[in-house]
């Protein structure tokens, strides 16, 4: 091998290395949530408008970082895998604020957890991505969970910032059965 083969080759071992390091924007909102969660907990119980404003916070950065990646073709399995565990980091952080001060039922990020711990089950540690062979009301109502776990966050930090006195035990009940339905409906597979 010559000179510049070699030199070639060193230029594409380096430039592969910068490709994997590089971070995008959609990775940093994503990646905000893993911080966005403790500093909830840390917010809220003295200053429910801030836990408030941080919940927001994270719900856009939610709703921004996948159609930001797809708008940049910047998608990857690796942000994918990140906007989960942002999720899960932020959604658990927020229901646990939240039931230990009494706001929600405490069955409600019990439930999200275990669901989260069956979201982490069924990945497959070659791709990082969730195997799913097929969209069904599984993964619908897994999806839907989602949703209204980070409407708990808002719902719940918001009443309390505003003062609304609604109770929200109840719901909070009914969400966590939709946390575990998708578990129950796996469970019970095809019949």
């Amino acid at each position: 091998m010559g000179p510049s083969r070699a030199s070639a080759d060193a230029r594409l071992v380096y430039s592969e290395r910068c490709v994997a390091t590089t971070v995008n924007l959609p990775d940093v909102l994503t990646g905000s949530r893993l911080l966005l969660g403790p500093l909830f907990v840390a917010v809220y119980p003295g200053a429910p408008l801030g836990g408030f404003v941080i919940a927001c916070a994270a719900a856009g950065t939610d709703f921004l970082d996948g159609r930001l990646a797809r708008r940049l073709g910047s998608g990857s399995s690796r942000g994918a895998a990140l906007d989960v565990v942002g999720d899960a980091v932020f959604v658990l952080c927020g229901l646990a604020a939240l039931a230990w001060n009494g706001v929600i039922s405490l069955a409600l990020p019990v439930a999200a957890a275990v669901s989260l711990l069956a979201l982490a089950r069924a990945w497959s540690g070659e791709s990082g991505t969730p195997v799913v062979a097929e969209r069904g009301v599984a993964d619908l109502l897994g999806h839907a969970a989602g949703v209204l776990n980070y409407g708990a966050v808002l719902v719940g930090s918001g009443f309390v910032a505003f003062g609304i006195a609604l109770p929200l035990g109840a719901a909070s009940i009914l969400v966590a059965l939709v946390n575990v339905a998708p578990i129950v409906i796996r469970a019970l597979g095809p019949r």
